[in-house]
């Protein structure tokens, strides 16, 4: 926009805001800003209104919810109480064995221990820890 055109812009909007200014003024200085903003080269011109634009589309109309379908509660499943780890016996040494299923540990020295009815053997050593 060049020097002339920003100075009739500026003149406009001092038109457009003066109170002392007539109804017809301000619309007649509304019309020519509009003019002169769109193209400064038509500053002359009339501006006609606009077409109407087409209307959008309307949203279809929405479906009511249908209503919620009872399901059968989930079945429960039986939970069995924790294994409980066995407690140390004795090896009638002053120490003692940790029994883990068929087999204990020595946790001294970290043998195993197998399982022979009433109590475990030291495949190592031949000991015997009763049960």
């Amino acid at each position: 926009m060049g020097p002339a055109a920003q100075a009739r812009t500026d003149e406009l909007r001092r038109v457009i805001g003066d109170a002392a200014a007539t109804a017809a003024q301000r619309q007649a200085a509304r019309e020519e800003l509009v003019r002169l903003l769109m193209s400064p080269s038509a500053a002359g011109k009339t501006v006609a209104p606009l077409p109407p634009r087409a209307a959008i589309d309307p949203v279809p109309p929405a479906r009511a919810p249908t209503p919620a379908q009872a399901t059968p509660p989930p079945a429960i499943t039986p939970v069995a109480p924790p294994v409980r780890a066995t407690l140390p016996v004795p090896d009638g040494k002053g120490g003692t064995v940790v029994p883990q299923g068929k087999t204990a540990v020595d946790p001294r020295t970290g043998a195993t221990l197998v399982d022979v009815g009433n109590g475990w053997v030291d495949p190592a050593t031949g000991r015997f820890v009763p049960k």
